[in-house]
């Protein structure tokens, strides 16, 4: 971080017991993964107390503790009223000084994958794993080395005004919003209440940046920043557009118009999701001033995650793993896909998705009209028994309680030349079905 532990204490106008000579290489708030050099946040949450495990940040070699109550014990304290807070000043001062050109990504979905694809073709400093909240964002640019020149950070929510402090310790050169649809509507009642939230992400911006949402969103995004430009996949009005694309063996050949620059790329995934996720993030590259074209060629590099499109093939069954998370807007989205893959039949296991609030039941069942095209569908969750009830009588289905109890007895076993998605909210642990599919070859004749 090349600041003293003296020097936070008066960045944060706290009080420091104890050396204040040594410089910590990162900040880190949990314990288990504190390592020599460390300062360790000992922040209070809801089941524990970052205060009880001091001592055994200060024996795992971390050289000072940020701590809201002194502890009785020979070791750096920086001592401030808010460990949270002060987490968040020395966050925000960190990323001011080290001054990289920054993109803030959010959206119902896409977000994770929008902004691996954004860090690839910028060469950027990014948000690791889904440390996207009021933690992992500070820990993030606490994290962020100095010679960081470019950066992507990825903000989450489940509940209103998350976004805002996020926004405004992290003061973005460009804000995008992938999408806006009803996920987590359960803590909000409206979408158009979630697009409040999803575009409040503009007030971290200064008066020379740039808002970046879909061409759907652009009048509720000007009501709020005045700078906005748009994307889209069936709209020309859009800033940036898509004009063709032609499908390959291994992806797509994509042509774009991106505010007037012709733009060719190759995304290696089928989905058009993806495309519209790689379009946004082109648009966002054009805000920052950055070159498009070298961006765009870097698109054919990119890999889904684990768990959010992610395909193999076992004995000659194309597995697709959605089984990361699931929401409305996303389940539409790889329901769409999964029927441009060319196989003998199309199977899917369709877990819960979580958090809609009263609207869950006519969400799980509005599904079952996208599933028509399938030649078997399993229903995973008491939540989604609504959308096993809602498939016709005529159409091959299985309903299971979880994952542990999922086969295929009744679609005649998973065989070559058959597809199988696999999509639903993390909390269906799901992704253990697709292990032993893909790792132990199970379920398959």
């Amino acid at each position: 971080m090349n600041i003293t532990i003296k020097q936070i204490s008066e960045i944060l106008k706290a009080t420091l017991k104890g050396e204040g000579t040594q410089i910590p290489k990162k900040a880190q708030f949990d314990s288990r993964n504190v390592v020599a050099g460390d300062l360790f946040v000992a922040l209070k949450g809801e089941e524990s107390d970052g205060h009880a495990y001091v001592k055994m940040a200060q024996e795992k070699g971390a050289v000072a503790a940020l701590v809201s109550e002194e502890q009785d014990i020979d070791f750096p304290q920086i001592i401030v009223e808010d460990t949270l807070d002060a987490f968040q000043q020395l966050a925000a001062f960190y990323k001011q000084n080290v001054q990289p050109k920054t993109l803030a990504i959010t959206g119902s979905c896409g977000k994770t994958s929008s902004k691996e694809m954004a860090a690839l073709i910028l060469d950027a400093y990014k948000t690791e794993g889904n440390f996207n909240n009021h933690i992992g964002v500070p820990y993030t640019l606490c994290a962020m080395p100095e010679s960081a020149q470019c950066a992507v950070i990825e903000m989450g929510m489940s509940h209103p005004d998350e976004i805002r402090p996020l926004t405004e310790l992290t003061k973005p050169d460009v804000a995008l919003v992938t999408n806006i649809g009803p996920a987590h509507i359960e803590a909000f009642g409206t979408v158009d209440k979630i697009a409040d939230e999803k575009l409040s992400i503009a007030l971290g911006l200064s008066e020379e940046g740039t808002l970046v949402v879909p061409h759907a969103w652009a009048e509720k995004a000007q009501a709020v920043y005045n700078n906005v430009v748009t994307f889209s996949l069936d709209d020309d009005s859009g800033d940036a557009v898509v004009t063709q694309v032609q499908s390959s063996d291994d992806g797509l050949e994509v042509e774009a118009n991106i505010c007037g620059q012709l733009v060719n790329f190759f995304m290696p995934h089928k989905g058009m999701y993806m495309v519209e996720n790689a379009l946004a993030v082109l648009l966002s590259v054009y805000a920052l001033e950055e070159d498009v074209q070298t961006a765009a060629k870097k698109l054919a590099q990119y890999k889904p995650l684990k768990g959010r499109g992610e395909t193999h093939e076992v004995f000659g069954i194309k597995v697709v793993d959605e089984a990361y998370n699931a929401n409305p807007l996303s389940m539409q989205a790889a329901l769409d896909n999964f029927k441009r893959l060319s196989s003998r039949r199309h199977i899917a296991v369709l877990g819960e998705m979580r958090e809609l609030g009263a609207c869950s039941q006519d969400e799980h069942k509005k599904l079952a009209k996208l599933c028509t095209y399938l030649d078997g569908v399993v229903v995973v969750g008491k939540e989604a028994r609504v959308l096993y009830n809602a498939l016709p009588a005529t159409q091959p289905k299985a309903y299971f309680e979880n994952e542990t109890q999922v086969h295929f007895d009744f679609a005649g076993g998973l065989n070559k030349d058959d597809a199988l998605l696999i999509k639903g909210s993390k909390s269906n642990n799901l992704f253990n079905l697709v292990t032993r599919i893909v790792k132990n070859g199970e379920h398959v004749l």
